[in-house]
């Protein structure tokens, strides 16, 4: 090659690696998992439409529940992003009779914010800040959580610490019900060009409050553990995650080995998303 074309070629190839830079960042908020967040944030000004449709099925009686979140995520500032909710949702359940009710509810809407401080590619390990506002006329939910993961060649590690305090609404105004701290883990591995498969584990525990005390005391530890599938496209992704639940590590009601008083046989979601 001539000297003169030397710096040419650096420049078309400095050139090319930031077109692929942001690409991919265009991209960064694709998820591989159903319930664990990963760090990635929409680049400024990138938009999604995505939605959230989770099952959950099986109680000690007959119970069958579609949960529903229509999503308007935006990139705010480098690193910086928020997302607008609706959400809504139909069950069909046994009422302790002979019979089956279904009840459609509407769930109340929601805003959440994600700042990602380091990248799971670039730096030790990826880690962002989340928290996650729900508001209904009959109470609100606050969601903090803690996002980890990190990409070791074709792997994908994420862990997410998080608690969901549940307040309703009284006389007095809004008081806390519920607190719900749970632990999330996955590990994917991309099998081709934008598919990838894996296992994500779940742990939700409920704290309740105790209507003669007014104390809390923590109710059970329920165990959930699948497989998850997801795929992307550069303008389209979409994430099913089956989670079956297996034997409760506490519970305080007898009978099955499951919780299955707050909790299903089986969790299911299936996320879609497109690039707008």
């Amino acid at each position: 090659m001539s000297p003169q074309l030397i710096p040419r070629a650096g420049r078309a190839c400095l050139l090319l690696a930031q077109i692929l830079i942001l690409a991919g960042t265009a991209s960064a908020n694709e998820h591989h998992f159903g319930y664990v967040y990963e760090s990635g944030v929409l680049a400024p000004g990138a938009k999604e439409l995505e939605e959230y449709n989770t099952l959950r099925a099986g109680r000690q009686d007959y119970y069958s529940a579609l949960d529903h979140r229509l999503s308007f995520e935006v990139g705010v500032a480098e690193h910086l992003m928020t997302a607008f909710y609706l959400n809504f949702g139909n069950a069909t359940f046994n009422p302790g009779d002979d019979t089956l009710r279904s009840e459609f509810a509407w769930q109340g809407v929601s805003n959440e914010w994600k700042w990602k401080l380091m990248d799971p590619v670039a730096d030790p390990v990826g880690l962002a800040l989340y928290a996650e506002l729900t508001f209904n006329t009959d109470g609100m939910e606050l969601e903090p959580k803690l996002i980890l993961d990190k990409r070791l060649g074709p792997w994908l590690l994420a862990a997410n610490l998080l608690g969901e305090f549940e307040y309703a609404a009284d006389a007095d105004g809004m008081v806390l019900e519920e607190i719900a701290p749970d632990l999330t883990l996955g590990v994917s591995r991309e099998l081709d060009h934008g598919m990838h498969a894996g296992l994500e584990l779940r742990n939700h525990n409920a704290i309740l409050k105790q209507a003669e005390s007014g104390g809390f005391s923590h109710e059970f530890s329920a165990l959930y553990l699948g497989p998850v599938f997801s795929y992307a496209t550069q303008s389209w992704w979409m994430t099913l995650s089956v989670l079956p639940q297996w034997p409760a590590l506490s519970k305080k009601s007898g009978g099955s080995i499951l919780e299955l008083d707050d909790g299903e046989k089986i969790n299911a979601r299936l996320l879609f998303s497109f690039h707008i």
